[in-house]
């Protein structure tokens, strides 16, 4: 979603600063962290955002892995251990 502003404010307009305010039926707070792509919207409280950073990171260097192995001729299913567990549970007892 692309937002554009649609006029300029005077110093004395604006009756509410650093306030919450809702955007589609979710709150967002001062000091919240807003993300977006083209799948939609993440908001996250400031003691959220470490720990999705770091997941975000992890997540990155997890897909370069798997990528690398696609490149080197791996199956998807082989590089994730889906192939495993099918076996396993294909086992007999």
């Amino acid at each position: 979603m692309i937002l554009y502003a649609v006029g300029q404010a005077r110093p004395g307009d604006i009756p509410y600063f650093c306030a919450p305010v809702s955007c589609a039926s979710v709150s967002e707070r001062p000091g919240d962290a807003i993300f977006s792509d083209e799948n939609g919207v993440l908001v996250l409280v400031p003691e959220q955002t470490k720990a999705a950073a770091n997941r975000t990171i992890q997540i990155l260097g997890d897909e370069k892995k798997s990528l690398a192995c696609l490149d080197a001729g791996e199956k998807y299913p082989d590089i994730i251990g889906t192939t495993a567990i099918v076996k396993a549970n294909l086992a007999p007892n």
